[in-house]
């Protein structure tokens, strides 16, 4: 099932969304032990940060999980979104999950 939510600001203007989709969400359930999160693309126009949560499968292959915008790279805009993860996905943890931050 496709997942989807965002966050608002106290403008109620959205800040950050969050993507799933379903295909996605059942691939997670049998590769998702290795995840890449990248914040390294850029909407330059609206000054937004793209970062897809990418899984590999069992044969070596790049899957995209999970797609978010992020309006910043702030403490609370990575808390929001991990605990939004962790909704759709069930509550799974990993076993090891890459964090790659790249600072301009």
């Amino acid at each position: 099932m496709f997942f989807f939510t965002f966050d608002t600001g106290e403008d109620s203007k959205v800040r950050n969304t969050f993507w799933a989709y379903g295909t996605s969400r059942k691939l997670y359930e049998h590769y998702g032990d290795v995840i890449s999160f990248d914040t390294t693309y850029e909407i330059n126009r609206y000054n937004l940060k793209f970062a897809p949560f990418v899984c590999i499968n069992g044969h070596g292959d790049n899957l995209l999980f999970a797609g978010v915008v992020l309006s910043d790279e702030t403490i609370p805009t990575f808390r929001w979104l991990f605990s939004i993860f962790l909704t759709c996905t069930g509550g799974k943890h990993q076993n090891l999950s890459l964090l790659i931050r790249m600072q301009q």
